[in-house]
């Protein structure tokens, strides 16, 4: 939880750093703070859902799943933006992703170790870090759904610097209150610190603020094109330099969650040309 917060915080230094730089050189790419009485429920929303519960959800599933199974449920996550998508945006629904986000939903559970041959023994052993994976992701999803619901009336890089702050109070609150307390940042190493620039200012605030732009700038189907990229490498570095496996069904899971992501970029990309 420690590591989160130290990943927020430096991200948090970063946006604040590019606002004030952006507002000096380029003003039209920061929305003034007028622009938050009216967008501040999507605001807080983001920011407590994706930069507080998902981190918790993240931290809790790790330290009972592996690195290999966390990358194969990351895959999920454009799944879950559809359904967000069809509750929060209006957006259509149809049969097929219906279809697609069940089959998503079944190689979960068979990752997770439920074996269709005896599940009274499976759920035993069910994996639980799996499922709080698993309520990460549409945690995930929400800053996909927000940024859309905001765009054109909040630019991209203040959508993440309005919403992590936010996001930021409240889980340092839930570290304070549950008697974790704050890290200190003075007693990192130079390695650590090294990495918390990757985790934070690159990691974070870099690829959420493009992602949120590309939201505004490119088609869905070509962002969402680059989430199947991870969960492919994320479980191959699991397996070489972890030594994780998963048995046959778990496999079987793995491949059922692949392939629903496939087929719903591709239903994706085949929606311009239908319309």
């Amino acid at each position: 939880m420690h590591t989160s917060w130290l990943r927020y915080g430096s991200a948090l230094l970063t946006v604040v750093f590019l606002l004030s730089l952006m507002r000096w050189k380029l003003p039209r790419e920061v929305s003034p703070l007028s622009v938050l009485p009216k967008n501040w429920p999507w605001l807080a929303g983001i920011g407590a859902v994706t930069f507080c519960f998902s981190s918790y959800s993240q931290y809790k599933g790790l330290s009972l799943s592996t690195s290999t199974e966390n990358a194969l449920i990351v895959a999920m996550e454009p799944l879950f933006a559809v359904v967000l998508a069809w509750i929060f945006l209006g957006e259509k629904l149809g049969l097929k992703q219906v279809g697609v986000f069940l089959v998503a939903i079944t190689g979960f559970l068979l990752l997770s170790k439920v074996n269709p041959s005896d599940l009274g023994a499976s759920f035993a052993v069910f994996n639980i870090g799996n499922l709080f994976l698993l309520l990460s992701m549409p945690s995930e999803a929400f800053y996909t759904i927000g940024s859309r619901k905001l765009a054109g009336r909040v630019t991209p890089l203040s959508v993440f610097g309005f919403s992590l702050p936010i996001g930021f109070l409240i889980f340092s609150s839930y570290l304070l209150i549950s008697g974790q307390g704050l890290p200190d940042p003075t007693r990192l190493s130079t390695g650590s610190i090294l990495a918390l620039l990757w985790l934070g200012p690159l990691g974070t605030t870099i690829t959420y603020s493009f992602w949120t732009l590309a939201l505004v700038e490119a088609p869905v189907a070509a962002v969402a094109l680059t989430l199947f990229v991870q969960p492919i490498l994320g479980a191959t570095t699991g397996m070489l330099f972890l030594g994780e496996r998963l048995n046959l069904w778990q496999a079987t899971g793995a491949g059922l969650i692949l392939a629903a992501l496939l087929l719903q970029t591709t239903m994706t990309l085949r929606q311009p040309n239908e319309t």
